[in-house]
């Protein structure tokens, strides 16, 4: 098959641009062909740089790491060199043309038929990054829908009366994210990715850590993200914070943990929930994304959504485990995470387009 990807916001780090780059590196592997087109990151209008004054910080930008989930692909990724929708003149004929984020789809509709069938590959519902009459109308549109997150098909069948056509939920990399068995940490040790956008909860965490530290001051707190540590939410004292961090950074933060802090709000399926938990370190979470799933048999806690003070009674449990509870909790993450693959995603994709394209092989 020739296989095109519609995407937006050039090349970021977003956990949706990681499992675009998985699938487009799992298909070519495959023997299809593939293309990858992406709108460069929208440029700060007069608001951000009103916000930017007001608050004292600098605009945002990307990484000065380089970090790229694109960058060592055999898919190059290619980027419009203007902020302007993507066109028919943009992308070469194909098979299959697969729009990849709720902005996506209108360009889609829109483009010949000879750019391939058109195919909607959801991981959420966008609300948080557009008007949601506009997300409701990309999301309406009768074009195949190939979803990323258990919550997802029981949300298009209810809210647009559309069917999925196949759920291809993420893995997660064994090689990079394994962890041999090992006991509790003399010192209680709590882990979170940080960022500053509030669907993503951080305040939560962090408040449930202040909250659990009045009465186990000892506890430590590790972090990662993909921005500087902002002024107007900061870190507990004595945090250990690493910007921009490698997945074998991650892999050795998730390893110092008794738990991992998942406090979002809002959710297409959590990434950091697997990684994790790969890694031996249950998952204290709220019921977004993924979490209700992975959780349900024992790999964490499972939270009420908006309640740092539940959350710190789940850090407190943690902290007053045997270390054979504790154990057992481990094991439990480790083998759920286990049965997450990033090839057996990859095939579920694939397996979802072939039968667009009247393809039997490749």
């Amino acid at each position: 098959m020739r296989v095109t990807f519609v995407m937006d916001g050039g090349d970021n780090l977003s956990g949706g641009h990681r499992h675009i780059a998985i699938f487009a590196d799992g298909l070519r592997r495959r023997g299809h062909s593939v293309f990858l087109l992406a709108r460069p990151q929208r440029p700060p209008g007069l608001r951000d740089r009103i916000r930017s004054v007001l608050k004292r910080e600098p605009l945002a930008s990307a990484p000065k790491s380089g970090a790229s989930h694109f960058r060592d692909l055999g898919v190059p990724l290619n980027i419009l060199p203007r902020w302007v929708p993507v066109g028919n003149a943009d992308l070469p004929d194909a098979d299959v043309v697969v729009a990849t984020w709720w902005e996506t789809v209108d360009w889609v509709w829109e483009l010949a038929p000879s750019k391939g069938v058109k195919v909607h590959l959801m991981q959420d519902y966008e609300i948080w990054g557009g008007r949601i009459d506009e997300v409701d109308r990309s999301c309406a549109r009768p074009i195949p829908k190939i979803v990323t997150s258990p919550w997802l098909p029981e949300f298009l069948a209810t809210q647009f009366h559309q069917k999925t056509l196949a759920l291809a939920e993420p893995g997660v990399s064994h090689t990079v994210f394994h962890a041999e068995p090992r006991e509790k940490q003399s010192v209680p040790t709590f882990g979170m990715i940080y960022s500053d956008v509030p669907r993503k909860g951080s305040d939560i965490s962090i408040e449930a850590v202040r909250l659990a530290r009045q009465t186990v001051p000892e506890i430590r707190l590790v972090a990662a993200g993909s921005m500087q540590v902002s002024k107007h939410l900061p870190l507990p004292a004595g945090t250990y914070y690493e910007p921009y961090a490698s997945d074998e950074k991650l892999r050795d933060l998730y390893r110092q943990c008794d738990a991992w802090l998942f406090g979002t709000r809002r959710e297409g399926f959590g990434f950091p929930i697997l990684e994790a938990m790969a890694c031996r370190t249950p998952v204290i979470g709220t019921p977004a994304g993924a979490a209700p799933k992975l959780l349900r048999n024992g790999a964490g806690i499972l939270t009420n959504a908006e309640d740092p003070q539940e959350m710190a009674r789940a850090i407190l449990k943690i902290c007053r485990l045997s270390g054979m509870d504790w154990k057992a909790m481990s094991d439990t993450a480790a083998a759920t995470a286990a049965s997450y693959t990033w090839d057996d995603s990859v095939d579920k994709f694939e397996a979802a387009l072939k039968p667009l394209v009247g393809h039997s092989g490749d």
